[in-house]
């Protein structure tokens, strides 16, 4: 018997199924026995996800064995959780190892779902099973805006949640064409829900402004509803209100009267809310006034004059301005005067402190006599000595006795 070499039995274990050893003589048949070769496997490994936003993510993975295969097809089956129907992507023919992926989208922000890489050849491989969570934007909301002066606002937002953001960059934009925001506040970082505002300034009177919340966390920008807001206009006052009554230079006055005056008027059609009455003595000066109602949202266009105030037979002075609900004060009312009415029992005459312009007065600047009675006693007294005078001339003259 010959020896086989070792290359030829190798080759045999390779390709034969019997063996024959052929020598002197007959040839001599082993045992037929059956053999495998050994082949590399089809192998696919899992990568994570990348390029997560709130709708989309990028599944990757890579072919690390075609096995026998001369092409591969790779895809990634995905579920939106372990107990809902799985998914898969649209298959990708490679013909060498390598990386892969596939963008999904149409997502659903704030979502976990999972993942695996599978590879389809001379049999079938699959990767790891892992997962990836969709980004959730922040929640922000627009609230009125407050504090309106002529040049200034303070616009108003609220956070209700972060999303999946740690923290949220929160402002507002603003101007005065509606979603036509050239203006932004400066951005202010929130680490919890919470309300928040900013205080404009530098704005123009009487003007209306549009506006809204913004707020930057995971994902993309969110913003709350437009609102709107109108500065206050430049103040201007009420319109100066007019004495009614009493008419001015009115005699006979109560010493306890009622003050009347016009209707209140406001171009910006603001309202009334108070008046102020004064009474003096002097006209135009109300330094130490007589009466004086200060701020009075009870008595608007008339008022009743307490009795006591006021003395008999004495002229006054009274003027009155209005108060719109911004605070604003009209002018004061043109004065007006009057005269009060003489005391019970007394003869009526001018009032004490109008003097006639025709009786002489003393030293003590009235028009009474040096002894205090009234002027016109001294000149009947006067006519009556003038007359007695006479008369006793006369008997003097003409009643002489005759001469014998």
């Amino acid at each position: 018997m010959k020896t086989v070499s070792k290359w030829a039995i190798a080759l045999c274990a390779v390709l034969a199924l019997t063996l024959v050893v052929v020598g002197d003589g007959t040839p001599v048949y082993g045992e037929e026995k059956s053999l495998t070769t050994s082949a590399m496997s089809l192998s696919v490994t899992t990568g994570v996800a990348t390029d997560i936003t709130t709708t989309s993510a990028t599944l990757n993975g890579n072919l690390t064995s075609m096995g026998t295969a001369t092409s591969v097809t790779v895809s990634f089956e995905w579920v939106a959780s372990p107990a809902s129907d799985s998914h898969e992507t649209s298959g990708q023919i490679m013909t060498r190892t390598g990386a892969f992926h596939f963008h999904l989208t149409n997502l659903t922000p704030g979502t976990t779902y999972y993942f695996r890489a599978k590879a389809v050849g001379d049999g079938t491989a699959l990767g790891d099973l892992i997962s990836f969570k969709t980004l959730k934007p922040p929640i922000v909301d627009t609230d009125q805006a407050t504090n309106l002066t002529t040049t200034s606002a303070r616009l108003n937002g609220c956070l209700p949640s972060l999303g999946t953001a740690n923290s949220v960059r929160v402002s507002f934009q603003f101007d005065t064409t509606s979603f036509m925001y050239g203006h932004e506040t400066a951005p202010e970082v929130k680490n919890t829900t919470c309300v928040f505002y900013f205080d404009l300034t530098n704005l123009i009177p009487g003007t209306t402004y549009y506006f809204r919340a913004k707020a930057v966390g995971d994902g993309d920008p969110t913003y709350g509803l437009e609102r709107i807001f109108t500065t206050r206009a430049l103040l201007t006052p009420p319109g100066q209100p007019s004495n009614v009554s009493p008419e001015d230079h009115a005699t006979s006055v109560s010493v306890a009267p009622t003050l009347k005056s016009s209707t209140f008027t406001d171009l910006q059609g603001e309202n009334h809310v108070a008046s102020q009455w004064q009474i003096a003595s002097v006209s135009g000066d109300y330094s130490s006034p007589v009466f004086d109602s200060d701020f009075d949202a009870i008595h608007l266009t008339n008022i009743d004059i307490p009795s006591g105030l006021l003395g008999y037979s004495t002229t006054y002075h009274w003027h009155v301005r209005y108060q719109d609900n911004r605070g604003t004060w009209s002018a004061w009312s043109m004065d007006s005067s009057f005269a009060t009415i003489s005391a019970p029992g007394q003869t009526p005459n001018r009032p004490a402190n109008r003097q006639s312009i025709v009786s002489p007065k003393n030293d003590a600047g009235d028009i009474h006599g040096a002894s205090g009675a009234p002027t016109w006693v001294w000149v009947l007294f006067g006519i009556g000595a003038v007359a007695v005078i006479g008369v006793l001339v006369y008997l003097a003259w003409f009643r002489k006795p005759a001469k014998q």
